[in-house]
């Protein structure tokens, strides 16, 4: 498995965790720097991390940063893939689409 992959699967397994432990995600929530590196996820140098929780009435829509190059028509066709239905945390779709 990759690096990233393997980070991508432990992501998911904190999320997984903050569903089930409420006293975990308050931590996850508050410090996530701290819960990542204790769970074995690497946070490299000079990065800072910010965890907030989507909810049934709140989405976060997270705008990453700008390419230092531009995109070529493969690079935007991987990102410029349509919309995504909201999930809830039951795992239920909404109607609404991004």
């Amino acid at each position: 498995m990759t690096e990233g992959k393997e980070q991508s699967k432990m992501l998911g397994q904190l999320i997984s965790k903050a569903w089930s432990d409420e006293s975990f995600k308050a931590r996850l929530l508050s410090d996530p720097m701290s819960v990542m590196k204790g769970n074995g996820i690497a946070v490299p140098e000079g990065i800072t991390v910010k965890a907030v929780e989507n909810t049934e009435e709140v989405f976060h829509l997270v705008i990453p940063p700008k390419p230092s190059k531009e995109l070529s028509d493969p690079d935007l066709d991987q990102v410029a893939g349509g919309g995504a239905p909201l999930c809830t945390a039951d795992g239920n779709s909404r109607a609404a689409f991004l």
